[in-house]
């Protein structure tokens, strides 16, 4: 892997971190929300969802900062 690309792979991460998270958001406060008769694996999935999206929504802009910061190390700046 080049050096040049690595902030884009890491930014592209950060990115799908971000989106995952907000899925995992909408699904846990969706089954928050719901009523009625739903399987121990989708429950407990989805507590699982409710609880983690923060972490994994903070982790992706950390990670997107961060390739920020590779491009800025690794970009050439014409004098």
């Amino acid at each position: 892997m080049k050096r040049k690309l690595l902030h884009r792979y890491v930014f592209f991460i950060g990115l799908s971190l971000i989106f995952i998270s907000t899925l995992m958001f909408l699904f846990g406060v969706g089954m928050f929300t719901s009523r009625g008769d739903f399987s121990k694996f989708t429950l407990t999935i989805a507590e699982f969802c409710f609880i983690l999206w923060l972490p994994s929504f903070i982790l992706g802009i950390i990670i997107c900062l961060i390739s920020l910061l590779l491009k800025n190390k690794t970009s050439k700046h014409p004098k």
